[in-house]
């Protein structure tokens, strides 16, 4: 079975997912939801399921079980008012308060340490291939790393 998706991972990606609303005044009040699943390509394990609800105030990010369960692991609320980011994780019972420059400080040093490795430089610089169903209401971000 894959390895799970890193919980530090998941929130570096809800933060790119809700980047507009890190910058005041760039993001329009839009309420929507996304549901998400990650894969290897060419293989259908799941290896993280997402459901993502944004607001005009919150982006609200719950993990589950890549098991088809759908047991709740983690959320993570981004609250854009008071720019911070809460993460819970379920089974264990705990909480994480970051304060939105805290994450911005620890992105900035996975950028330098991913310039630095060749093999860490598709999370700075994603090459990713879009593909949109309109009938299907379906988005998928394809590379050779990320699908």
């Amino acid at each position: 079975m894959p390895a799970p998706v890193s919980p530090v991972l998941r929130t570096a990606l809800l933060a790119i997912l809700s980047a507009g609303t890190l910058l005041p005044g760039t993001i329009a009040a839009q309420q929507f939801r996304m549901e998400s699943v990650v894969r290897l390509a060419g293989k259908e394990d799941v290896l993280a399921e997402n459901l993502t609800l944004f607001d005009e105030r919150q982006v609200y990010d719950f993990s589950f079980t890549p098991d088809g369960t759908r047991t709740l692991l983690e959320i993570v609320v981004h609250d854009v008012a008071r720019q911070k980011f809460v993460l819970l994780d379920v089974p264990r019972a705990m909480r994480l308060e970051l304060e939105q420059f805290q994450l911005v400080q620890m992105l900035e040093q996975l950028r330098v340490q991913a310039n630095e490795d060749a093999g860490m430089e598709w999370l700075v610089h994603p090459a990713m291939q879009e593909e949109f169903d309109l009938d299907a209401g379906t988005l998928v971000l394809a590379s050779d790393k990320i699908r």
